[in-house]
């Protein structure tokens, strides 16, 4: 018991000048600091459509997700196209032919260039 005293001593004694205990002024510092940290991260507002990145696969390049009853109520009633974007070899082995006049292969690869090429529009209704 005798040696934990003396390290005490001896840890109060090295750091005693160095460590000030922190007062109640310092926690109220340090709880406005933590305050205005948690504000700072916090998003003012939700991102505008506008300011988010566009891809050419984004829903104002007419591009949009959807359930597999959706997807089967469009190819039935005519009103879509499937792009299958897998590689050609993948498409040859198993693709939907339920309605192959509604789709079309154009692999994940040759994508933009159809994008940028303009080549889609011949399939847009």
């Amino acid at each position: 018991d005798e040696d934990e005293d003396d390290a005490g001593d001896w840890m109060d004694a090295h750091f005693e000048g160095s460590i000030k205990p922190i007062t109640e002024e310092d926690k109220k510092t340090l709880e406005e600091r933590v305050r205005e940290i948690e504000a700072a991260s916090k998003p003012a507002a939700a991102p505008r459509e506008e300011d988010q990145t566009q891809t050419a696969y984004s829903p104002s390049a007419g591009f949009s997700a959807m359930t597999v009853d959706d997807l089967h109520d469009n190819l039935v009633k005519g009103s879509m196209l499937v792009v299958d974007v897998r590689s050609r070899q993948a498409y040859r082995r198993a693709h939907a032919k339920t309605f192959p006049w509604q789709s079309v292969n154009i692999p994940f690869t040759e994508f933009s260039a159809w994008k940028q090429s303009g080549a889609f529009e011949k399939y847009k209704r």
